[in-house]
């Protein structure tokens, strides 16, 4: 047997054993490496298992060990495994880290290929030619034996060691495109591992190659049993971690370690410090409080961001911006507002408490932005895929958090406040919608009670969904990056944010138009026959959320009219199934409109037929624009239009043109019959976002691609997205925060009164406050009536009005006045509270519109009626808004 022996700074490994099956032959086409450290007790039993494994494969193969330095005789181990076995042992003392280790070991390994495993027995050597053959048959560019993909298994770990790998795993998701990303059995080709050269570094080299790779590299995962080692001590420990977390935050393009965290926030205590001192100073001599926090805010945010830039970061690939740093500031600040204002006006918690909660979630933006985006690596580690990726994951998570904090802030819109009383009048269907926003909202009002979030959170689960959908749809048409960018836009374009946070039937028309999308597109373009029964009941689903769900299914007939593969499905049951339990779904609507002279169908058919003519195609393309952004609404329509025209491509040319002529049906088609109806009448404003839904994955893949070819104008757009996505981001936190303060600074003003998400709690006390003045002056309790459609009594009823006093509402709508509202009395108001029951009673009238309170018609519906008086709301001390009110004594319907 030949000795090895200790390899030198040359990096050639000599053998310990005989190097190849038969002296002169050609050189292996596989290199097996086995990273070792004190493992001589496991090693001696490896070797012989990934031989016999790879001849009975018949595949013609070394093993390489390289040792970092053990001290325990493995080296000796490795040298005398046996004389037929093709080992080589290169020997570096641990100077490059595991990754270094492998590393060096590519550079001298002899086959085109390479598979690295652990030296612990955890991973199987049996397995190796199932990882190989993929390979070696080009269907792809790596293979990981893999725990997580079906047929994998770890069966001896207890469950906090399953837990602790899951977080890990989850951790590395936004980088990579599978499902174990911290595996360390890998098999790729060895020109890829050593293209990563002195750059990698960590434990996890597996993990750097598919982060390196991004969306180009074909990765295949196999399925593994991992068993824990039976002999020696496991290297995993506290520093490991520490080292993957760098690793990570390095991959990401970030720049956190330990040091440059403690002088971050030594940093940001000198900026606190300087702050709080400039704007007592500026106090002092007389300054105004908003004039004097801006001043002391922006030095503060100067001298943070020169001492990290000199001190705590020290870049010196690249020049960091200011106004950039301010964004995040600006972010950090908006959140911790709200934060607080969560914490003391809603939980209750102490002001102190508060205080400390809002300077920890700040302080977390503002570290995340400062190391991961202002002060960024300017290197090539990061690809372009995953600096998407990790802007796309900051992007998503802020806008998540914001609508939780401000969703349970701001008052109630009046379209929330009357969807929430569908839910006090629970039934199948409803005049103006179908009953599946009543019932959503019911069930989280029922086990949360009756708050602002409670009625928000099922939209907000629905938003969550429809992303869901979206993701899948992108990944299923373009890759990992479009995916996270397609999330990205359902997060910040105002269409979308809304739904998600606003609780009306668009919300749950969105994730029910979004499933049915994806399940469309799984059975027409991958021709998978079950997809359309997941398809009818989203398409059901959808129709008992909205009935503009019927647009869906149109826009999917004339595809199947007009696309000749799919003209086929005419000819199957699984179509004519599906259409049959969508109806079924869709029954209860059908049969509460036949018990209730279709009056529902009516409403959305014949009545808006009948409305006033009036050009509303201006208002429906300033709707678009608005809600999609104008580089939304050119873009998503750009990208579905034939790659001639600039639109993308999508997984080769068959599929590219069927999966494009989808989506142009399901976002054209909708918008057309808008476009038809806004001709003639004006349309409503939350119309358009629906249809973009199917235009959203083209959109993103669009985004992120990157082509020196392109026109300068679209190069333009693409770069200037992500500014795009943050300003939006900016702009919704600043509104919400604006909003909770009652909009300083803007006069009261009838149409902000009635969409002022701070004004309708503090009206409603007033209106309380009054009804209870004239039922004590009456002697028997009086009703509030809303002299609008229906937005004050449905705010009046949310707000101190709920409930039954001796059997009879509190708030009622305007169709106690039918003669005089004809036509337009107050929608489900007119069915919820009869005029018979209010006989005799005293009633509240309120109005913002002082005239409908002053028609002399009044008095055939009263005994007497008081005068006519104006009261404001305040907060914080600011009027903020004012109505108009009268009490009127001895209702009577005539």
């Amino acid at each position: 047997m030949e000795q090895g022996f200790l390899q030198t700074d040359t990096d050639i490994a000599l053998p310990c054993a005989r190097s190849f099956r038969d002296a002169g032959t050609e050189s292996p086409s596989i290199t097996v490496i086995v990273p070792t450290l004190n493992e001589r007790e496991n090693i001696a039993k490896l070797i012989p298992r990934i031989d016999s494994s790879l001849r009975a494969a018949g595949l013609d193969a070394e093993i390489l060990v390289v040792d970092g330095g053990s001290t325990d005789g493995t080296p000796p181990a490795v040298k005398t495994p046996g004389d037929n076995l093709p080992v080589r042992l290169l020997e570096t003392r641990g100077r490059g880290g595991l990754a270094g280790d492998v590393i060096r070991a590519a550079r001298v390994a002899r086959g085109q290929f390479v598979a690295v495993m652990d030296a612990d027995l955890s991973h199987p050597p049996e397995k190796l030619p199932d990882l190989l053959r993929p390979l070696l048959r080009d269907h792809c560019d790596m293979t990981i034996g893999s725990r997580y993909a079906p047929g994998g298994n770890t069966p001896d770990w207890p469950w906090i060691r399953r837990l602790a790998s899951r977080c890990g795993s989850l951790l590395a998701l936004p980088f990579v495109n599978v499902e174990d990303p911290m595996s360390g059995f890998f098999a790729i080709r060895r020109d890829k591992l050593i293209e990563l050269g002195q750059q990698a570094k960590g434990f996890k080299i597996g993990l750097e190659v598919l982060a390196r790779g991004g969306d180009s590299l074909r990765v295949q995962e196999i399925p593994i049993e991992f068993r824990d080692r039976r002999a020696g001590q496991t290297k995993f420990g506290r520093k490991q971690v520490f080292e993957y977390l760098q690793q990570l935050g390095r991959l990401s393009g970030g720049r956190p370690s330990a040091g440059s965290t403690v002088r971050w926030a030594m940093v940001g205590l000198l900026g606190m410090g300087l702050d709080i001192g400039l704007f007592t100073m500026l106090q002092y001599l007389g300054f105004k409080i908003l004039l004097s926090h801006s001043i002391s805010f922006l030095a503060a945010t100067i001298l943070n961001f020169l001492l990290n830039w000199k001190w705590a970061f020290r870049p010196t690939d690249n020049t960091p911006s200011y106004i950039g740093y301010l964004v995040v500031c600006v972010l950090a600040y908006i959140l911790r507002a709200g934060m607080i204002a969560q914490m003391v006006e809603v939980q209750h918690w102490s002001p102190q408490i508060a205080l400390i909660a809002g300077i920890v979630s700040g302080a977390l933006v503002n570290y995340v932005g400062s190391a991961w985006f202002i002060f960024r690596r300017a290197d090539e580690i990061a690809s372009r895929a995953i600096n998407w990726r990790v802007l796309a994951t900051a992007v998503v998570a802020y806008s998540v958090v914001i609508r939780l904090l401000y969703g349970g802030l701001m008052n109630l819109i009046p379209e929330e406040a009357y969807y929430w009383n569908y839910a006090q009048h629970l039934d199948y269907g409803y005049l103006d919608h179908p009953p599946m926003v009543a019932w959503m909202i019911w069930l989280s009002t029922s086990l949360f009670g009756n708050s602002e979030l409670a009625v928000r959170l099922p939209s907000m689960l629905c938003w969550i969904g429809t992303s869901y959908f979206i993701w899948k749809s992108t990944r299923m048409l373009f890759n990992k990056t479009s995916a996270f960018v397609a999330v990205a836009l359902m997060a910040c374009l105002p269409a979308f944010l809304l739904t998600g946070l606003l609780s009306t039937p668009d919300a749950f028309l969105f994730v029910f138009w979004a499933g049915c999308l994806y399940f469309i597109q799984c059975a027409v373009l991958l021709n998978r026959k079950r997809a359309w029964y997941a398809a009818a009941l989203f398409a059901g689903l959808g129709l008992l959320s909205k009935y503009t769900m019927g647009l869906f299914g149109l826009a999917v007939i004339a595809f199947m009219l007009i696309d000749r593969r799919s003209r086929k499905w005419w000819r199957r049951p699984e179509p004519y199934l599906a259409l049959g339990i969508a109806f079924v779904i869709f029954s209860p609507v059908i049969l509460w409109n036949a018990r209730n002279n279709w009056v529902s169908f009516l409403f959305q058919s014949a009545r808006r037929l009948s409305l006033k003519t009036e050009f509303g195609l201006f208002d429906l393309l300033g709707a678009a624009v608005v809600l999609v952004t104008p580089m939304g609404l050119i873009g998503g329509i750009k990208a579905i239009l034939p790659r001639r025209w600039g639109g993308v491509v999508v997984r080769g040319h068959n599929f590219s043109i069927r999966a494009k002529r989808l989506s142009a049906f399901l976002t054209l088609m909708p918008l057309a019959v808008f476009v038809a109806f806004s001709l003639r009448y004006s349309p409503k404003l939350n119309w358009i976002g629906v249809a973009f839904l199917a235009a959203v994955p083209f959109l993103a893949n669009d985004m992120c691609s990157w082509n020196p070819r392109s026109h300068p104008l679209t190069q333009w757009g693409r770069k200037a997205w992500p500014s795009t996505l943050v300003g939006l981001l900016l702009l919704f936190g600043f509104l919400g925060f604006y909003s909770i303060s009652g909009f300083p600074g803007i006069a009261p003003v009838n149409k902000l009164n009635v969409y002022s998400p701070s004004a309708w709690n503090g009206l409603s006390r007033s209106v309380e406050n009054i009804r209870e003045r004239t039922s004590r002056q009456a002697g028997i309790p009086a009703i509030v009536v809303g002299m609008d459609k229906y937005f004050i009594s449905s705010e009046l009823a949310f707000y101190h009005g709920a409930g039954l006093v001796d059997g009879t509402p509190r708030v009622a709508g305007r169709g106690l006045f039918p003669k005089n509202f004809a036509g337009d009395r107050g929608l489900m108001w007119n069915f919820w509270v009869p005029r018979e029951r209010l006989l005799g009673r005293p009633v509240v009238l309120v109005s913002f519109d002082r005239g409908s309170l002053e028609g002399p018609w009044l008095m055939d519906h009263f005994e007497r009626l008081s005068p006519v008086q104006r009261q404001g709301v305040s907060k914080n001390g600011r009027l903020i808004t004012a109505f108009y009110w009268r009490a009127g004594y001895g209702y009577r319907d005539r």
